[in-house]
Parts: C-alpha cells; structure tokens; sequence
C-alpha cells in the first residue's frame, strides 16, 4: 500500500493503497461544470420555459458566487413550477454538494437522470459523489454512460481515471486523463490526476511537468504546490519539496497535507521526532485525518513504539477511509498484534472485519492477503495471484507479497529467509510503499 497524505478536501490515493508521500487528491471539481441544454420549449405541465429559464439562470450566478443556500431556494421555486423539468433537479444537486450534502444531492441527481436520461452532465456529478463514497465501480458505470451519450466531456474521462487509478489499473486511468487533457487542453486537475498517476508509474519527470502546468493554470491552488512537493520528495530534492509544502500553506493553512509532507521528509531524513510533530499538526488542522494518523503510526512502528503505533492506527481505523485502505490498515494493526504477542486476539480481529466489511464487491487481492495473514492461503498461491496484466500494478502487488511473506517468517523467527523477503520487496523499487521502506527497516535491524 503506499503511504498517505491528506489534502485539503478528499484524499483519493493511488491504489489499494495508502500513500507515502502525500496523496495526490482530488477535491470537488469548480461547479457547475456546465449548464446543460435541454429541450427548448414549454415543459410538460406547460409553464414558460422563459419563467424556469431565469429561475435557473439565478441558480447558476448564485453557484458562481458560492451561495449554494440561495441557489438551493431559486431551484425549489423552478420545481414548483413544473416537477418534471429535469435541469432544475441537476442545478438542485449541484448547489446540495457543493453545500456539502452529498446524499440529498444524489437523490436529485438521479431525478434528473430519471427524468432526462439523454443528457450526460448528470450522470459525471452523480459520479463524482460516487467517487467521494469511493463506489469506483458505480462510478465508472456513470461515466461510462456519459461518454458514449457524449464523447466530449472531459470531465467523463477526468472522473473515469480516478476511479480506475484507485482500483490499480494506471494503465488505463493514464489513458483517460490524457483524453481528458486532449479535450480540454486547460483542465488543472486532470493534469494533477495524471500526475499522480506518471509518479506512482515512476515517472517523476513527467509528474513534475504536469504538476508545472497545473500550478500554471491555476497558481492559488496549494494542492499544486502539495503534489508536485510529493513528485519533489519521491525524487530526494528534499528542499524543493519543503518549499512546496510551504507554498501551500502560504496558499491554505488549512491544507493538513502539506504538514504530512513535511512530515514525510523528516522521516525519510531520519528525524522521526521531528515527523511525528509534523503529523501531529495536521490532526490539529484536520482531526478527520486519517491519512495524518497512519503516517504517524508508520513513524512510530519505524522508531519501534510499537505501542505507539498500534494506538495510532486504530484511532484512524475510526475515520472514513476506502475500503481497500481500511483493508491494509487492519492487516498492519494484525501484524502489530501478533508481534506483540496477541496473536489470538489478532487472529478473531482480523477475521471478524474480513467477513463483516461491507465492500460492495470485496477486492479479491486484498482478500487474498488477509487469507495469507490467517494461514488460509499459502505463500506460492498468494505470489501466483500477485501476478497482473498490468505490470505496474503487478510490480506493486509484488512489492506487497514480499513484505507480508517476510513478516510471517521474522515473526516466526526465521530471519535469514525474512531477510530474503524483505530484499525481493525492495527489489521492486516501489519506493512510495510502505511495505518498502518497512521491509528496508526490518533488514536494517536484523
């Protein structure tokens, strides 16, 4: 999994995975993305439609100027007159989103689908909520509908990208974010999604380059600063990355990922004290962070508090987290366990939250790694099953078995064959996961 951050907003991070350096986020997009055109003419019911037109003009100038509650009230006054109008529902649900009510928008989101299933806007903010509930799956199906009801919108492909990023597959999320870009030649955050993706492929040229246009398109946004600081780290130019993470608390104090970053590049230079106040500052900005809270337990597994770091890690298990990454954090909180000698209590943890999450559809890979951990799969079925047509999400998974496999045989007090596990783990130069730098500590210490 690679070791996380948090930005400013959501924390979508690649993979499967928790991010090392910070992730590369994704906040809500600028609403609305765009005012779609419906039939013209008179409703059904037979109001004007100049009458709806100028109530959702108002909705859309009230949306501009961030007064979603008065956007919200004109829309209810455009449904009053005709409820079956399908644009007032979709600027509905802009403004609730945006006003932070996910839920109410979704529902008129999915009016407005019902009642003008031939429109794509809809379907890609309805999406993007799905994406928010990490529904990638859900997600995609929205988006795959929007494209084919029109090829052109790029936020379609931006959204689409995302989602499959998180569920590994780089190849094919690079390929929508460059559709994305080649729609939309000015659109920030698909050049910020594409960069995440090009630095965890291991391009950090060409991540840098992207988080160079982002920050040109848009230069108050620190989320660009707190990226291209991750691409900066990932590199070792620790004081590039300092001044970055800088630059976006200059831009946003409130951006707790940039203290993670900041925190990440104590750590990587040895300071683990120094590390732990950085990720104690962004809880005190964010105390929903658990990207803040699991950087601060791997801080302190690294300095051998193990305590410290069993205590970290279940305070983040509390907070909202994709599933796939609350699936690597009840494995490190397992192996905490049974290293401390609580292997039955590790044991019915563990396999308690394995058969009681509620993943819409259980990620096979992860499951395969907690059937591992519980001595229900063997070591060659869990290599065999690592493997992927992708080869950077195989080099990951990869990356992954080797750690897991070293720590079943270290905590069986085998280390000359951990040592081995840990070395074929950082032979996959997966440099931002945590099971590398985890694996290059054991080795130091043994």
């Amino acid at each position: 999994m690679l070791i996380l951050g948090s930005n400013a907003g959501l924390a979508f991070v690649a993979a499967g995975t928790e991010r090392a350096f910070v992730p590369s986020g994704i906040e809500r997009p600028e609403v609305p993305r765009q005012f779609p055109r419906f039939p013209n003419g008179e409703s059904e019911v037979g109001a004007p439609r100049e009458k709806i037109t100028h109530y959702l003009t108002l909705a859309n100038e009230k949306i501009q100027k961030h007064d979603f509650v008065g956007a919200i009230a004109v829309c209810d006054e455009a449904i009053k007159l005709d409820s079956s109008y399908p644009v007032s529902y979709y600027m509905r649900g802009l403004a609730k989103h945006a006003e932070g009510l996910p839920d109410a928008a979704l529902k008129d989101f999915d009016d407005a689908i019902r009642l003008g299933p031939r429109y794509a806007s809809p379907y890609i903010d309805r999406a993007w909520i799905k994406l928010e509930k990490f529904d990638y799956d859900g997600a995609i199906s929205d988006c795959n509908v929007a494209i084919r009801l029109d090829s052109k919108q790029s936020a379609a492909y931006n959204d689409r990208g995302v989602a499959k990023k998180e569920q590994g597959e780089v190849g094919a999320a690079l390929r929508d974010f460059n559709e994305a870009i080649s729609l939309n030649p000015n659109y920030t955050l698909a050049y910020r999604n594409r960069g995440s993706t090009e630095l965890r492929k291991g391009d950090g040229e060409a991540a840098i380059a992207d988080f160079n246009r982002a920050i040109e398109l848009s230069p108050k946004d620190g989320i660009g600063y707190l990226e291209r600081g991750e691409a900066r780290l990932n590199r070792g130019d620790f004081n590039g990355a300092l001044a970055d993470y800088s630059e976006a608390l200059q831009l946003d104090s409130k951006i707790s990922g940039a203290y993670v970053g900041r925190g990440n590049v104590e750590r990587v230079k040895g300071n683990l004290i120094g590390a732990e106040a950085e990720y104690r500052q962004a809880i005190q900005v964010d105390p929903k962070n658990a990207f803040a809270l699991i950087n601060l337990g791997i801080a302190k597994e690294l300095g051998r508090d193990f305590e410290g770091a069993l205590s970290a890690f279940n305070r983040a298990g509390e907070r909202v987290l994709p599933s796939r990454r609350q699936d690597y954090l009840q494995f490190r909180i397992w192996l905490l366990r049974v290293g401390l000698h609580r292997g039955d209590e590790a044991n019915e943890q563990l396999a308690n939250y394995l058969q009681n999450r509620n993943h819409r559809s259980p990620d096979r890979w992860t499951s395969n790694i907690g059937k591992f951990l519980l001595g229900k799969l063997t070591e060659n079925n869990l290599l065999a099953s690592a493997s992927d047509p992708d080869p950077v999400k195989a080099q990951e998974q990869l990356c992954e078995t080797w750690y897991y496999i070293g720590m079943k045989d270290l905590l069986n007090g085998d280390k000359k064959q951990a040592s081995d596990d840990f070395r074929r783990c950082i032979a996959t130069k997966r440099t931002q996961f945590v099971e590398y730098i985890l694996s290059k500590a054991e080795l130091a210490s043994l």
